[in-house]
């Protein structure tokens, strides 16, 4: 089976990996995610047919991603798309999930405010490993997209259900599902003082 080759950094397809990388706004109206290293795909590829797969000229196709696409690129031209100082030569692009309906959730988890992209990715990771129901991403917290909250997330940030709320909007929906609230906050009083 053949496949295309890019070796140009203005080719379309290029400019648009870039800007689905480094631009919230378009990955939302995309609908679309770059997910880039083998150890954050390989995570996914048990659960995602992936509908494009990125690779730099001359490296194998790894046998467990699937994909409805399959390019090369030159070393240049992955050096252009990726957001890694030294490019592993693979990422993907994935559909966005659906937003799910959390509303007969018991266990959720609120990220507010949380503007590291790592952070958040870790705490999306966490809750689905100690089996949470979903997540809550308030306005002002670091998009679960980004490179480095695809990275720290292991996959979560695709697999783990969360939606986007305005903190007043999750206030409303706390309330309307009658949520029994933990707070964390690192300005609150200690557990001792309470």
């Amino acid at each position: 089976m053949e496949h295309r080759i890019i070796q140009s950094k203005d080719h379309p397809l290029v400019k648009q990996l870039v800007k689905l990388r480094r631009d919230r706004g378009y990955r939302n109206q995309e609908k679309k995610i770059v997910i880039e290293g083998i150890k954050p795909i390989l995570d996914l590829a048990n659960h995602i047919c992936f509908s494009l797969l990125v690779l730099e000229e001359g490296k194998p196709i790894p046998l467990k991603i699937k994909a409805k696409e399959i390019i090369f690129v030159s070393t240049n031209v992955m050096k252009k798309i990726s957001c890694m100082e030294t490019p592993q030569g693979v990422l993907v692009v994935a559909q966005m999930p659906e937003k799910p309906d959390l509303s007969d959730s018991k266990k959720l988890v609120v990220i507010n405010g949380i503007q590291d992209p790592g952070n958040v990715g870790t705490l999306l990771r966490t809750s689905w490993a100690f089996g949470w129901c979903g997540a809550i991403i308030t306005e002002g917290s670091a998009d679960p997209f980004n490179d480095k909250a695809i990275s720290a997330s292991r996959g979560a940030s695709v697999l783990f259900p969360f939606i986007n709320l305005s903190t007043s909007q999750t206030v409303s929906f706390l309330n309307e599902i009658k949520a029994c609230c933990l707070v964390a906050d690192t300005k609150g009083n200690s557990v001792e003082s309470v």
